[in-house]
């Protein structure tokens, strides 16, 4: 894998990769030493003059490698900075699917955690790669019948700062952590945009979380917030399958016991200062038609409340909020 900093200039540059072209089989040694800022994150990329598809039948041997993937989009303001999108199973945060890796892209990838150090190995051949020039990267990969939820966070005076993350419910998924199931969270480095994940019952931080079906008429899932700057949080449902018919999903927030009715492009909008929030917020699935009452809805004429010594009021009825 490679990063390149073309620095801040507006001109066009050209950077001219000279070499032989790599065909056959290719095998990396990958680590995991629980280090503070790497966390098992391996930099690698597609090594041919071709796309590969990271979901093909044969010619992958991921060995103590997590099946997700993890995209860095470079920031537009910001040199340094970027966000991550990360795909897993048909299942991305971004909506749609990344399995086609186009020759020469970098991503990242996590070798399993356990009793570290941890060695890994990818390995692949010609299987792997695409010959159909005429498939699109962003080819559907039966994404409809996938049954999940995609909520995002935004500054409310930026909608371009959206972080997403996805909820889906799988048979064989289970509570924590699964490399097979579920993606981690990979926190951007953009400033300008905030940082939103579930988190699993043994404390991981996921971007993509996969949860058992259950029958329960409740359910909750603890979420986790990171920003970098003070301003108001928007949180809305971006996407929802078919498969959350009659269920009525809140948000719900533990300091101010707010219960906002996420359904009808409804969203909860938040002022909060920089920092990390951890056991403040949450989604609750709410099957049938009974469900929490909506004693404190965000939709009444005002909602005051102190936050860290500041007393915010919230007026909807007036221009921005």
């Amino acid at each position: 894998g490679y990063a390149l900093n073309f620095g801040s200039a507006a001109a066009a540059i050209t950077a001219d990769a000279r070499g032989v072209v790599n065909n056959g089989n290719l095998s990396r040694t990958l680590y995991n030493n629980n280090n503070t800022y790497t966390k098992g994150f391996n930099l690698v990329g597609n090594p041919y003059p071709s796309p590969i598809d990271w979901d093909a039948a044969s010619g992958w041997t991921k060995t103590n490698i997590d099946n997700a993937l993890y995209f860095f989009k470079a920031s537009t303001t910001d040199q340094y900075g970027g966000t991550y999108s990360s795909y897993i199973g048909g299942v991305s945060t971004g909506g749609s699917s990344m399995n086609l890796i186009p020759s020469m892209q970098g991503f990242f990838i996590h070798v399993s955690d356990g009793a570290w150090p941890i060695t890994g190995t990818l390995a692949m051949d010609n299987t792997v790669r695409i010959t159909d020039m005429t498939h699109s990267f962003t080819k559907s990969n039966g994404l409809n019948s996938v049954p999940l939820l995609r909520l995002t966070a935004s500054f409310s005076d930026d909608t371009a700062s959206a972080d997403p993350m996805v909820i889906y419910f799988d048979e064989k998924a289970s509570p924590g952590f699964d490399g097979n199931l579920d993606a981690l969270k990979l926190m951007n480095t953009d400033l300008k945009v905030p940082n939103l994940y579930a988190v699993a019952s043994d404390g991981y931080n996921l971007s993509i979380n996969a949860l058992p079906v259950t029958e329960d008429s409740l359910l909750v899932v603890p979420l986790g917030l990171m920003t970098a700057r003070v301003g108001s949080i928007t949180f809305r449902i971006k996407d929802i399958g078919e498969f959350f018919s009659g269920t009525r999903i809140y948000l719900y927030d533990d300091l101010t016991k707010a219960d906002q009715n996420l359904d009808l492009n409804k969203v909860y909008t938040i002022y909060l200062n920089s920092g990390e929030y951890n056991n403040r917020f949450s989604l609750r699935f709410m099957k049938g038609t009974a469900g929490i009452s909506d004693e404190n809805p965000v939709t009444d004429l005002f909602n005051i409340y102190s936050s860290h010594g500041i007393l915010i009021a919230e007026i909807p009825l007036l221009p921005g909020k």
